[in-house]
């Protein structure tokens, strides 16, 4: 079993300072509350039902946009009229939209925006 000290500028003076088991998992020294939390992993979803529920959607964009092809300014301008979104909730939900594909810019030099 490997002892190693902690804030040990000499390691003459391992004795006095206070160790730690190496070979021990870390989670034992978390404590109670991080061995009964359930692992998480990056492509765990969480529990529906949880938290507060969402103001404005991708849908919200898409509404604004009613069938028709904006610009990005136009289509805030609609987007802050018609539901009050704030310009940073805007460009997330854009952003959110356009790589779940229900956004999308047309191409040419115009660059407006249509719901897929």
């Amino acid at each position: 079993m490997e002892i190693v000290a902690l804030n040990c500028p000499n390691p003459a003076d391992i004795g006095a300072q206070p160790a730690y088991d190496a070979t021990l998992p870390t989670q034992e020294f978390r404590g109670k509350v991080a061995a009964e939390r359930a692992p998480t992993t990056p492509g765990s979803a969480r529990k529906a039902g949880r938290g507060r529920r969402r103001k404005y959607t991708v849908e919200h964009l898409a509404k604004c946009l009613g069938g028709e092809r904006l610009s990005t300014s136009e289509l805030r301008a609609a987007a802050t009229k018609r539901c009050g979104m704030s310009r940073a909730m805007f460009y997330r939900l854009l952003e959110i939209g356009r790589n779940e594909s229900r956004l999308q810019q047309c191409g040419g030099t115009s660059k407006l925006w249509e719901a897929v």
